[in-house]
């Protein structure tokens, strides 16, 4: 049997051990185990799972962890979540091509909604700490003490697992849009956060598609990825370089949310436009829509608020929009 381990190379009976560091593997320096150190993994049924410090392996189809094998190029799998913090930009359309876009999904249960998706899940990152059932399917797994995960991938927090899908192409804009009434542009929305929970709103509350317009964030980021939990997987977006063009070409009319008590109430303009197909653009946090937006849109709209309150949070402000955007 075959395992490979971080920082040093066992043999276990007949079989052989090949190091994981990425630097030269000497066959001469590979020794017999200590009692104490060989690994032990789960059994598959959920219970507490025991491994050896940064071991990686390979899930069987039912995804439980079977015999160590051969499973790839684990220098190459290390460098997949190597430095991610900050970086995952680098993941989205790696240069010259834009070939092997990666999809981060944090959390076992966003992997599995990934996978649920129809998305091909590459390799699995796993916290030790992890004494589930892993997911099923035939793709490298690395496993590594939860100080190892924070020392290889920068983040200063991770749930117990980190998956590392297939990424997409981004979707046409136009093709996106072509059957919605009611549509969300969003413009320079750039916490991941505020991205997911709007996503998740989003299909919650019926809204049809999605433009993500120049510098919000990326819904299949990893960030805005756990905090839609899954949503942006299944509702229809497309980044789009000019949203509100492609809105106009596509016969959508345009409201631009503001802060401003000169604006119309959202319920009213909705209502006047109520066999309209819409489309609602919201701004980025704090200055919100960019003036070039407010004057190309078709109107300005607000949401009437109380008690000297200016404004909301552009992910309330926008699930208030949406369930009045589907209501009316």
């Amino acid at each position: 049997m075959r395992i490979s381990w971080w920082g040093q190379d066992w043999t276990k009976g007949s079989g052989s051990i090949s190091c994981c560091l990425g630097g030269r593997h000497n066959p001469a320096d590979v020794r017999s185990a200590p009692p104490h150190t060989q690994p032990r993994s789960t059994d598959g049924l959920g219970g507490r799972t025991s491994h050896p410090r940064g071991c990686g392996v390979r899930l069987g189809n039912t995804g439980t962890l079977r015999q160590m094998e051969p499973h790839g190029d684990q220098t190459a799998l290390r460098a997949m979540f190597a430095s991610l913090r900050g970086e995952e930009g680098r993941l989205r359309r790696p240069p010259p091509d834009g070939a092997g876009a990666v999809l981060l999904a944090e959390g076992a249960r966003l992997v599995e909604r990934t996978q649920q998706a129809g998305h091909h899940l590459n390799a699995l990152l796993v916290s030790t700490k992890f004494g589930g059932a892993l997911p099923p399917g035939d793709h490298d797994v690395l496993l590594l003490e939860p100080d190892e995960i924070h020392d290889l991938t920068g983040f200063g927090a991770m749930r117990e697992m980190l998956g590392a899908f297939a990424r997409p192409p981004d979707a046409d804009p136009t093709a996106t849009i072509a059957n919605a009434r009611r549509v969300l542009v969003l413009e320079g929305v750039a916490n991941p956060s505020n991205v997911g929970t709007i996503m998740r709103t989003a299909v919650a509350l019926g809204i049809d598609a999605t433009l993500v317009g120049p510098g919000s964030s990326d819904p299949f980021g990893r960030r805005a990825l756990r905090a839609s939990m899954g949503a942006a997987l299944v509702h229809p977006w497309a980044p789009d370089k000019s949203p509100i063009d492609t809105c106009r070409a596509n016969g959508i009319t345009t409201l631009a949310l503001t802060p401003s008590t000169e604006a119309r109430p959202l319920p009213e303009a909705l209502a006047s436009r109520a066999t309209e197909r819409v489309a609602l653009l919201v701004g980025a946090e704090g200055p919100g829509l960019t003036q070039a937006s407010l004057e190309a849109a078709d109107a300005c709209v607000t949401i009437p608020m109380h008690a000297g309150v200016d404004s909301l949070n552009v992910a309330a402000a926008a699930a208030i929009a949406c369930f009045l955007m589907t209501t009316q």
